[in-house]
């Protein structure tokens, strides 16, 4: 679930002995012009240990993935402006959806373990 918390945060009700993993990525509003990630489900540490790097221009977003986490999932962005897929290597990017509220999931799909991974996107 993606949402917006300000001041405080309250989880669903959980049964007896269960746990919620949460991520809280803050908003700077020096970067609001620019695209943020805010998570991803492709390893349980929801983005620490499967990326290795992000770069952000003006104009497009790349992403170099580990080879940690599985080999299909997605990644969660915030932007004001709309992302499109440009490009990938050894993996595939499926789509790329506006889930609202200025939140983009990058859906990606074979991973290939014990090779770097890289994706691309432009925002229009």
């Amino acid at each position: 679930m993606v949402g917006y918390a300000q001041d405080h945060y309250t989880t669903a009700d959980l049964d007896s002995l269960s746990s919620s993993l949460l991520r809280f990525t803050p908003i700077v509003e020096s970067q609001v012009g620019l695209p943020i990630l805010i998570g991803s489900n492709l390893h349980l540490s929801i983005g620490a240990t499967e990326i290795d790097n992000i770069r952000v221009s003006a104009s497009t977003v790349e992403i170099d993935l580990s080879d940690g986490g599985a080999q299909e999932g997605s990644l969660t962005f915030y932007s004001k402006q709309a992302l499109k897929a440009a490009g990938s290597e050894n993996c595939e990017i499926v789509s790329v959806k506006d889930l609202g509220d200025d939140i983009w999931q990058v859906n990606l799909t074979g991973r290939q373990w014990g090779t770097a991974q890289s994706l691309a996107l432009t925002i229009q």
